[in-house]
């Protein structure tokens, strides 16, 4: 419940942001007014930062950090893979658990004891090869 909060609340501060954006370019000329300041002092920042940090562009670092990405995904692989594994033995538990094992063929309650019993003795007709007609079929 505190995530949907949390998400609702940030979803609401964004649309809160565009909304206070929108104002401005109608008006022409913003709410706050430090607001140009600001943006000057985030583009001269946003400048330097850029300028000073290095540029690496070299195969030896994309095959690093290729290498580093597939290591992880290769890592999280084996985690699911052996959390699917306890998943599916839980599963076979639990459907175990109502499955019953007949041992011997023998029905494993009274009842069907009797019923294959009563088929056992019962007079069944004839079998008649397909094709042939059965000259009584008063049954």
């Amino acid at each position: 419940m505190a995530v949907i909060s949390i998400f609702a609340g940030a979803l609401a501060g964004l649309v809160l942001l565009f909304a206070l954006k929108l104002l401005e370019v109608r008006r022409g000329r913003s709410l706050i007014p430090a607001r140009e300041k600001l943006d000057s002092a985030v583009t001269r920042c946003e400048k330097i930062i850029s300028a000073r940090a290095p540029r690496v562009q070299s195969d030896a670092f994309m095959h690093a950090i290729h290498f580093l990405a597939h290591e992880v995904v290769v890592f999280l692989q084996r985690i699911f893979r052996s959390l699917e594994r306890g998943a599916g033995r839980v599963a076979r538990s639990i459907r175990g658990r109502h499955e019953r094992i007949v041992r011997d063929s023998e029905p494993s309650s009274t009842f069907l004891k009797d019923v294959a019993e009563y088929k056992k003795n019962l007079d069944l007709p004839p079998h008649v090869p397909a094709g042939e007609e059965e000259q009584d079929k008063t049954i």
